[in-house]
């Protein structure tokens, strides 16, 4: 299965020659990645993420394809709401239970996880929630 790959441009961009700065810009690649028979989008970490994320997801899905993503700037809880199909690595949905403002665009991503990691109680009322989501929406 063929997976179109984009990111935002700066420091801690990916590998990819595909880098998008506008929700506009982002929808266009979307377009062009499923014109050219890819069957899932990967957005790897745009800046400025929530905005245009539900758009971006509803576009790709329309035509239709899987929309892949590292959350940044939200919670994988949300990703999923906004329609997101996948939450690459499985770092970004311990990322969940530590809110929405950590930078996940750097090492940070990897360290919080060790750091805060070992006390999430996989059994809580939030990790039990988190999962039905995950579930709900066959994430």
């Amino acid at each position: 299965m063929m997976a179109g790959f984009m990111d935002g441009p700066g420091p801690y961009q990916g590998p990819t020659k595909v880098l998008v700065s506008t929700p506009d810009s982002a929808l266009a690649w979307v377009d062009r990645y499923k014109a050219l028979g890819y069957e899932q989008i990967k957005i790897l970490q745009l800046d400025g993420y929530g905005a245009g994320a539900r758009d971006r997801a509803a576009r790709a899905r329309a035509r239709p394809a899987r929309v892949r993503a590292h959350p940044v700037h939200m919670t994988a809880a949300r990703a999923v709401l906004e329609g997101y199909d996948e939450i690459q690595h499985m770092n970004m949905l311990f990322l969940n239970f530590l809110g929405d403002t950590l930078e996940t665009r750097t090492p940070m991503r990897f360290i919080a996880v060790g750091r805060y990691g070992p006390d999430l109680d996989l059994a809580s009322d939030s990790v039990r929630a988190f999962l039905q989501l995950l579930k709900d929406h066959k994430t």
